[in-house]
């Protein structure tokens, strides 16, 4: 029984990679996804969180745990701690890390997660508009929910990237400077995966997200946590009232500081449990500079279906 569940939540989940299957296989998931529009989505995935931050007796626990690391892979030798340090699944996906597993790289802008880089692009002229996938593009006004915010990012670039279950969940600080705004944005918790992506027409600002807003000097750096089905949780810990997915917290917030929180570049700035999309967006202050070629990623036109993958802390932007 427990190893059936375990297959039916790796499926609910299902990675990106579950794409690349024979056609059989694709049109069994493709059936599974199409019951999400029925299912209660965000209900569910608190009732999977009770369940994956459970004690089982009996040994089960173990067995829950190892189960989890086989099948979505999970690369354990990095980890803080070893495997029996972690009561339950939950607490291992959102393990840290060794010291020194994820140097900083001397860049401006670095990867504030590990994931895979889905899409890049510019805003031009007066526009906002970020693409989901090609033939699907979202405003940003709708993403952060506030149209004069929006406004001021025109010009700016801006950065997608996606995390797998098998991923290190900690979200890092990206770029030096202050906390002057969070925000709390309710929603639904569809998967982001490449069915959700190719399928859900305005996937990111329809499921629950959370919008960190940090400035240095003419620069801002908006970083926006969205949540995803399965536990659906996401924490940061500078603002603990704010916590993806709880039933009591569901209206519009936000935390403005008494004086901005000073952060620096790679500091830990909290968690998602399970997997979820990061989405970077940068004012044109922030990209006024060229980029160089040492950085990861151009950011000079739209790239879609990168899929480049990216440890924390590697240079965005030089």
């Amino acid at each position: 029984m427990l190893k059936l569940f375990f297959w039916l939540f790796r499926q609910y989940l299902s990675c990106s990679t579950a794409f690349t299957a024979l056609d059989n296989e694709r049109k069994g998931i493709m059936s599974l996804y199409s019951l999400l529009y029925l299912v209660p989505k965000n209900w569910l995935s608190a009732i999977i969180g009770k369940i994956a931050f459970a004690s089982f007796p009996f040994g089960l626990q173990s067995i829950m745990k190892n189960l989890f690391v086989k099948g979505f892979k999970l690369n354990v030798d990095e980890a803080e701690h070893p495997l029996n340090h972690y009561p339950t699944a939950g607490d291992l996906f959102i393990r840290k890390l060794k010291p020194g597993s994820r140097p900083l790289g001397q860049g401006l802008l670095i990867s504030p997660v590990d994931g895979k880089i889905t899409q890049t692009g510019c805003f031009k002229g007066s526009s906002t508009c970020l693409q989901q996938i090609k033939g699907r593009k979202y405003k940003l006004s709708q993403l952060i929910g506030n149209v004069e915010d929006a406004q001021q990012f025109a010009g700016g670039k801006y950065c997608t990237i996606y995390l797998s279950p098998h991923n290190y969940h900690r979200i890092h600080v990206p770029f030096s400077g202050e906390i002057t705004k969070i925000s709390y944005l309710p929603g639904e918790l569809w998967p982001v995966n490449n069915w959700s992506v190719r399928n859900i027409d305005g996937l990111f600002f329809r499921n629950e997200r959370i919008i960190v807003h940090i400035k240095s000097s003419d620069s801002e750096l908006l970083l926006v946590a969205v949540g995803a089905t399965n536990v659906g949780k996401i924490v940061v810990h500078c603002c603990p009232s704010f916590v993806g997915n709880q039933s009591e917290k569901r209206e519009d917030s936000c935390w403005i500081p008494d004086t901005p929180l000073p952060v620096h570049q790679g500091d830990e700035l909290g968690y998602f449990s399970l997997g979820s999309t990061i989405i970077l967006i940068g004012n044109r202050e922030l990209f006024s500079r060229e980029c160089s070629p040492e950085s990861t990623v151009p950011f000079t036109e739209d790239y879609q279906g990168l899929d480049l993958k990216i440890k924390m802390g590697e240079t965005l932007l030089f």
